[in-house]
């Protein structure tokens, strides 16, 4: 078991028929595999407990018959990911499932009877693929992550950094028909949030949002400027300033 908070791990493996396994748990950490060889096997679960914010991988694979099960955000959804796969060698297999918003991965492999399987669970995607070779089996799987609309407990809507960027531009508060996560973090600020629960998975990006207009939950009506006021104990809407 691999744990940090900031890790730069390198490998530069060398030979035929090692084995490389166990859980990680790390945030905004560096892994850069070199591996020349056959017959390796890798099984590598990034994030085995809480999340795994800010990785990046590097992979450099020269060799044939290798084999990698890797999961990114493996307990919960990670924050961002930027994957790079180069691989030369053949009937090679990888199973790679991430689960991670905004990532960016890019694989170019070269050889013959690779077989390339990913699952993405959450997030953004944005997906670069070079293949020469033949008999090659890609198959590449995208779950949107997406909550449903109205009131949810399917994900959550706010995070740590969330949070703080709205901290940070001087917000009073946050009042959300939804779930939230890092509530350790959320706990620590000095900003007011108002959630029906936690929840350890992200909701997916998708660029939306409205400004300016009226919108009711819970039986109540939310006008465009009116005044929230909140404590331990339950919420008030003014259209007045009261304090």
């Amino acid at each position: 078991v691999i744990t940090g908070t900031t890790l730069t791990i390198d490998i530069d493996m060398i030979g035929n028929q090692n084995l490389l396994f166990g859980p990680v748990v790390a945030d905004s950490s560096d892994y850069d595999l070199i591996i020349t060889g056959d017959s390796n096997s890798i099984d590598w679960n990034i994030g085995d407990t809480g999340s795994a914010d800010d990785s990046s991988i590097q992979f450099t694979i020269t060799g044939d018959s290798n084999t990698f099960d890797l999961d990114q955000g493996f307990a919960a959804s990670a924050e961002r990911l930027n994957a790079d796969l180069v691989l030369v060698g053949s009937s090679n297999v990888f199973d790679v499932d991430w689960e991670s918003d905004d990532l960016v991965w890019n694989f170019d492999i070269t050889g013959d009877s690779n077989n390339i399987n990913t699952l993405q669970n959450d997030g953004e995607q944005e997906l670069n693929f070079e293949l020469t070779g033949d008999s090659a089996d890609v198959d590449i799987n995208q779950i949107s992550g997406t909550c449903v609309s109205g009131a949810s407990n399917a994900c959550a809507y706010l995070g740590d950094n969330l949070a703080l960027l709205a901290y940070q531009n001087n917000w009073a508060g946050i009042l959300i028909n939804g779930m939230v996560r890092d509530v350790d973090e959320l706990a620590k600020m000095q900003i007011g949030i108002k959630a029906l629960g936690a929840h350890p998975k992200k909701s997916e990006k998708r660029g939306l949002g409205e400004f300016g207009h009226d919108i009711e939950f819970g039986g109540v009506k939310f006008q465009s400027g009116a005044f929230v006021y909140s404590d331990n104990n339950g919420v008030i809407v003014s259209s007045s300033q009261l304090l």
